[in-house]
């Protein structure tokens, strides 16, 4: 949690009002004493960053974004995390708004017809009136933005994103390819973060007009970044050569940018890819890759030639914030793996999938991540680095599904809890069955959607007399707030006995890419918070209100104990 003098804190939960539910939310807020070490002037309003175009850039290059937003005039500085980006705020902009449009044409309306008065009706011209009424040239030119603007039947205006702030950026040629976070500093505001991407190949932006033709001064040479935006109705069309055997990849990051738009149905930017050839004929579509929404395209280029990418929102809006980067050429692009995760501290090889990829295989050697479980996977070769998938770890015991013998009750493979298994349903209709005593409440969960499986698992807890004991489809875990399709398998329940376990997908599908990790544990008493909003803006002596919210696990019942960890004098937490 950053404050006006921009420290880290670390919260945690003070009292909760009850026990025993998923997900409960507390009210508490934070104390700053009036002797604490903060500007002295009274906090302005927060400046709000609702996008920045383009959305990255390469790496070694210096080049200026547009940052829109509200609240912005007061903004001195630009941070982005990560180490080796420097920026530099150059200028602010917000276009005339309707009360200043009026109030100036009420001046030359006014000017006008006192002029008429002593000149006679009808020999002041507009163009005396408003140079006789003082309305400079720069005036004008925002009067004539007003209107076009207002003319345009399509436009979605939105006070959020009025305001422009110009800012440059250098990023060191040895800087760490990835995604950073972008945030605006006033002196005493700062605001909330944005994606920026660090890239590695050469990077271009969109002209219009590009609706039906490309526009000829955007020189695509694979590989290339495309920057662009998306407004209501557009299409937005790029040409470029391929030559035969090109196993092309275009990856369109549009939700990878901005994840959310609250005033958007459905809530983000649905970016929708098309590949034609000379002909117009359309050669490739893709709207997503398998359950993560933007859209990656894959195809090998028959023949030398001319080609066209097309990219619009699926249903035809747009806005300034529909803003979108393309990764063009014969990119590495990992599609899947297997396992999906491994023991901390026990070597495993991983198979991967996907394209243009300099091995198929990584050795790992498990660990947490920023002490997470979840951890990125990537491939680099010539120093060039692949997309980044996400890998699991956890501290259990491990072991590997057998697909040719576990079809059946009569033939499950025996595991003793705790454990992992690593697996797949390997083809349409397969049913994985597992065999195992315990005594005591047990966990059995599926993780494959949450690491972006197409497997929509099903598990079904049985005796052995063939009962159905317990049973799971959808298991919501609200931790994950991005995924908007829950399809994992979670059972909680009392065992004590032999046991059977059975998983497949739901709808009966299947095939080398449905892979899962299924636990079989004891409860692991637990829980997550996450603080909302994700920083705070105080002056001295104030008070500000934040909400906690607290994702119980496994049964976990107790009291969680809140604190500001790391915190300056003067900073206190106040009680629920």
């Amino acid at each position: 949690m950053s404050l006006v003098r921009r420290t880290v804190l670390s919260v945690a939960v003070w009292r909760l009002a009850r026990r025993g539910a998923g997900v409960l939310f507390l009210a508490a807020a934070v104390f700053v004493a009036s002797g604490a070490p903060l500007a002295a002037q009274a906090v302005s309003s927060v400046p709000h960053a609702g996008y920045v175009y383009p959305g990255g850039g390469r790496r070694g290059t210096t080049f200026q974004v547009v940052v829109g937003g509200q609240h912005l005039k007061e903004v001195n500085r630009a941070f982005i995390s990560g180490g080796g980006i420097q920026t530099k705020v150059l200028r602010w902009y917000r276009p005339m708004t309707a009360g200043e449009y009026n109030a100036l044409n009420m001046k030359i309306r006014e000017k006008q017809e006192e002029l008429e008065k002593s000149q006679g009706k009808g020999k002041v011209t507009r163009e005396m009136a408003i140079q006789a009424a003082g309305i400079t040239d720069e005036q004008l030119r925002e009067m004539a933005i007003y209107e076009k603007r207002q003319a345009d039947r399509k436009r979605q205006p939105n006070p959020q994103i009025e305001e422009e702030l110009t800012v440059q950026i250098q990023i060191a040629p040895d800087a760490a390819v990835g995604d950073r976070e972008l945030r605006l500093l006033a002196p005493t505001a700062m605001s909330r973060p944005l994606c920026f991407w660090v890239g590695q190949w050469a990077e271009t932006r969109e002209q219009e007009p590009n609706d039906t033709t490309p526009h000829p001064a955007v020189q695509v040479e694979l590989p290339v970044v495309i920057n662009g935006q998306i407004m209501p109705g557009d299409v937005d069309r790029f040409a470029f050569q391929a030559k035969k055997g090109t196993r092309l990849v275009a990856h369109c990051a549009a939700r990878e940018l901005i994840p959310y738009l609250a005033d958007a149905v459905p809530g983000w930017f649905q970016a929708v890819l098309h590949l034609y050839d000379e002909q117009g004929e359309e050669l490739a579509f893709a709207d997503s890759l398998g359950f993560r929404h933007d859209p990656v395209l894959y195809y090998e280029v028959p023949k030398d030639g001319t080609y066209v990418l097309e990219v619009h929102d699926s249903i035809y809006r747009g806005r300034e914030d529909f803003t979108y980067r393309i990764s063009l050429g014969e990119i590495p692009y990992i599609t899947g793996l297997f396992p999906l995760g491994g023991r901390v501290g026990t070597g495993c090889n991983v198979q991967l999938v996907g394209w243009n990829l300099p091995v198929e295989s990584l050795h790992m050697e498990p660990s947490f991540y920023l002490g997470r479980m979840f951890r990125p996977v990537f491939v680099e070769k010539d120093n060039i680095v692949s997309n980044r998938v996400g890998f699991m770890v956890d501290v259990l015991p491990e072991t590997v599904e057998k697909p040719e013998s576990n079809d059946t009750p009569e033939t499950a493979q025996r595991v003793r809890p705790p454990i992992v298994i690593n697996g797949r349903i390997e083809r349409p209709g397969d049913v994985d069955f597992f065999q195992f005593e315990s005594s005591g409440m047990i966990v059995a969960e599926v993780f494959a959607r949450r690491l972006y499986s197409p497997l929509d698992s099903v598990v079904r807890l049985t005796d052995g007399r063939g009962r159905v004991l317990a049973y799971n489809d959808d298991y919501e875990d609200k931790s994950w707030p991005l995924i908007t399709h829950h399809a994992d398998s979670r059972l909680l329940t009392h065992v004590k006995g032999a046991y059977f376990l059975s998983l497949k997908d739901a709808q009966g599908r299947g095939g080398p890419d449905f892979a899962y990790r299924l636990y079989i544990r004891p409860p692991r008493p637990d829980f997550d918070l996450r603080v909302v909003p994700s920083s705070v803006t105080a002056q001295p002596g104030a008070c500000v209100p934040i909400t906690v919210y607290a994702m119980r696990k496994d049964g976990f019942d107790d009291d969680i104990a809140l604190a500001l960890e790391g915190a300056p004098p003067g900073f206190a937490l106040g009680g629920a």
